[in-house]
This record gives C-alpha cells, sequence and structure tokens, in this order.
C-alpha cells in the first residue's frame, strides 16, 4: 500500500479490554504485511506526564516482550487535522540525537473500538505542510474528515 509513493503497513487491531483508566488493550485482526511495530497485541496508554514531551494524549506501546512493563512505548501519538486520527513517529538515534524515521499513523474508530496502526518505514514528512497534505490523500480504513 502506498501514499504519495510512500509505502506504509498497515495493522488493524480490535479492542480487548477498555476497563483500565490508564490504558486500552488490543488485539490484531489483520495485517499488510510483516512489520516489527506490527504486533499481536498493543497498548494505548493515557500520557501520565512522566516525560518531556509535550503535545500528545497517549503513547503507542507494542508488545515486543512478555511483561507490559518492559515493553517499547513506540511514540506519543499528537492529534492531525483528521478526525480521530493520530501521528507519531518512531525515532532513530543520529550524532546523539533522536531523529524521527518512519511515521506512523493511529486512526480509531469513533468508539475507539477499532485501531489501524499505519507503518511508513524509513518516510517522515518533515513540517505541518507536508505532513496534512498526505493525510487528505491517504487512503484511511475507517472513512474521515477534517476537524473543523
Amino acid at each position: 500500500m502506498a501514499t504519495n509513493g510512500a509505502k506504509y503497513t498497515r495493522g488493524i487491531y480490535r479492542i480487548l479490554d477498555n476497563t483500565y483508566k490508564s490504558y486500552e488493550l488490543y488485539q490484531l485482526t489483520g495485517a499488510t504485511e510483516e512489520n516489527p511495530l506490527i504486533t499481536e497485541q498493543i497498548r494505548i496508554e493515557k500520557n501520565r506526564q512522566f516525560n518531556n514531551g509535550k503535545g500528545f494524549p497517549d503513547w503507542l506501546v507494542v508488545q515486543d516482550q512478555r511483561k507490559w512493563s518492559k515493553c517499547t512505548r513506540v511514540t506519543g501519538l499528537r492529534p492531525t487535522t483528521m478526525q480521530n486520527v493520530f501521528e507519531g513517529n518512531q525515532p532513530v538515534l543520529k550524532n546523539n540525537k533522536l531523529k524521527p524515521e518512519s511515521l506512523i499513523l493511529v486512526q480509531f474508530s469513533e468508539d475507539r473500538t477499532i485501531a489501524v496502526v499505519d507503518v511508513f518505514n524509513k518516510y517522515y514528512p518533515y513540517g505541518n505542510q507536508l505532513l496534512n497534505a498526505m493525510l487528505t490523500k491517504h487512503q484511511f480504513h475507517i472513512p474521515t474528515q477534517k476537524k473543523e
């Protein structure tokens, strides 16, 4: 799958558990191809501000270990101009600084029972204009529209 020539991998998740206030647990129901960030289960955790990040209400956590406390917090999820669509990135270390390398889009259904994760490996649009242009052309799994 591709948007603006940038290929992406899609994982579709269904909610397993939302009884906790601090996170929602999702189970993979389908993926377009294998990707280390598309795991069998993911958690969307509330940002409890124990970090230096700003502007994102949630974290994307992939289950790459047995215990959730040891799993990778991939990225904070920032709101975009589209309804129920959040963006994040997978950073890599370059010159002793973390630089975004791969764009991650997470789309939720209106009731947050479905989460769709799109991972653009080695593609990151620097600047809001590029990101917004890409968002308008991207084929989302769940129909969406711009925020008013």
